[in-house]
């Protein structure tokens, strides 16, 4: 008995396509999708001479299979919330044609205590050392100290930073395999 065998694989450049979308799906803004998906098309032409001698009986068996790509990844993923402040240390006008008051309706002694939005957690610290709008913060961080602590600590970067591990498995191409079998001949007049 006599065995060929030969393996055509399909698979070039289809490791990069997977791990180019899984990379698009960490870098990608801040608008998530609930489902990420890799669709990949293979237009597989396989042409292979078999040759089968004359007189035996012959078997030839193409044989199909999918091969199955697992790929690890670490991302390192930065989540940071935005701050909503209520009510506290809002700017007052202090002096004649002064536009330090944002909020509408506060007079010099009246003080707004709504819920005033202070974008990202990790800008708080510079807004307080640059007395950004519309907090008092020098004001603030006199009468309540600890406050400069708390402030420092909101806008450590550390604090958004985290590591997300996985796995992606899926299929990423074609082995086909041809076997040939031959069998020999049987001189005529033996027994079987």
């Amino acid at each position: 008995m006599f065995t060929a065998q030969n393996e055509y694989a399909a698979t070039k450049g289809i490791e990069e396509v997977i791990g180019a979308k899984i990379k698009e799906a960490f870098h990608a803004s801040d608008a998530f999708a609930d489902v990420k998906r890799n669709e990949v098309t293979l237009d597989i032409d396989f042409n292979h001479p078999v040759i089968c001698p004359a007189n035996r009986a012959t078997t030839v068996t193409c044989s199909g299979y999918t091969q199955l790509t697992s790929i690890t990844y670490t991302a390192k993923m930065k989540l940071v919330p935005e701050v909503t402040f209520t009510g506290g240390y809002t700017r007052a006008i202090t002096k004649k044609n002064d536009t330090g008051n944002f909020l509408k309706g506060d007079k010099r002694k009246k003080r707004s205590y709504a819920d005033i939005p202070n974008g990202p957690a990790d800008e708080i610290k510079d807004k307080a050392a640059s007395n950004a709008d519309p907090w008092d913060w020098p004001q603030a961080i006199e009468k309540y100290p600890h406050i400069q602590t708390l402030v420092d600590r909101i806008s450590e970067p550390q604090c958004y930073e985290m590591y997300v591990r996985g796995k992606w498995e899926g299929i990423s191409g074609w082995n086909f395999v041809i076997q040939t079998d031959i069998k020999t001949a049987t001189p005529p007049g033996t027994p079987i």
